[in-house]
């Protein structure tokens, strides 16, 4: 607001505009080598065993996503108006999740490389100083935002994985739940034989 061909809009405090753009990897599973079978060696009186204490996946990558942020930020009349707008987009390949195991293997679930993800969405926030005297002030605050997740693809030949009662589904929002759809509640056994015929 204080370049020089704003110089006549004395009203105007701040105009900025802010983009930006960056690259993640994640590997947070809490284990070093997520690629490999892990051992951990048990005995006692000189008779030892191994187990397997944690089922590698060779084909196991980062986790890696794309953010792009856009927005600008504004005040007017010294302070008494103002806020911010603002978009974001992030993409994420490879997303990790705990996959089903055969039940040969011993174990409930491995790391993998599960799904391509997208998140988008867009904020608002205002504010304003309605009355601003010195013995009383009323401040005003506004927020409001839109965020819509998508799963784009799932690794492998299926377009839906179920994760205990989460669902992974292509072209669906992320947090879908996987539940029983009730028909109704029988009360008593003449709704029982009813419901039964």
């Amino acid at each position: 607001a204080k370049e020089e061909f704003m110089s006549d809009l004395d009203w105007v405090d701040l105009l900025k505009v802010k983009v930006s753009y960056g690259e993640q990897g994640n590997d947070a599973l809490g284990n070093n080598y997520p690629y490999m079978d892990q051992y951990s060696v048990t005995g006692a009186n000189s008779v030892f065993s191994t187990n397997l204490s944690y089922k590698g996946n060779k084909d196991i990558t980062w986790e890696t996503s794309v953010s792009y942020n856009a927005g600008f930020d504004f005040s007017f009349f010294k302070g008494r108006f103002g806020g911010s707008f603002g978009g974001y987009w992030k993409d994420t390949d490879g997303a990790l999740y705990g996959v089903t195991a055969a039940p040969s293997s011993g174990f409930g679930t491995y790391m993998a490389n599960l799904a391509s993800l997208s998140n988008n969405g867009v904020e608002l926030e205002l504010y304003a100083d309605i009355i601003k005297t010195r013995d009383f002030s009323w401040h005003v605050n506004f927020n409001i935002s839109r965020n819509v997740s998508l799963v784009k693809k799932i690794t492998g030949d299926t377009d839906t994985y179920v994760i205990g009662n989460d669902v992974l589904k292509e072209g669906m929002p992320l947090g879908l739940l996987y539940a029983y759809k009730a028909e109704g509640i029988i009360h008593n056994e003449a709704e029982l034989e009813e419901y039964k015929a």
